[in-house]
């Protein structure tokens, strides 16, 4: 039943542009590697032109247990 679900809900968010491009988690054709990749680029880019470029990094590893379920289905 929660493979059931869970195809739908995907299916639902993915058709009806529900996620963000840069959610990479949890959907097909997209991995975590591509934004690895982007990432990278936009670094040499930088480099190249010598500019400074920010960046903040955030473990979120087990933020979905912390996050309250009425949030989640906002929007």
């Amino acid at each position: 039943m929660e493979k059931i679900i869970s195809r739908r809900l995907k299916w639902h968010l993915e058709h009806n542009n529900k996620l963000s491009c840069q959610q990479s988690r949890f959907r097909n054709r997209i991995e975590t590697i591509d934004h690895i990749l982007r990432l990278h680029d936009i670094v040499q880019k930088s480099l190249v032109n010598k500019h400074s470029l920010p960046a903040v990094f955030t473990d979120i590893e087990k933020a979905h247990n912390e996050a309250r379920k009425k949030l989640l289905w906002q929007n």
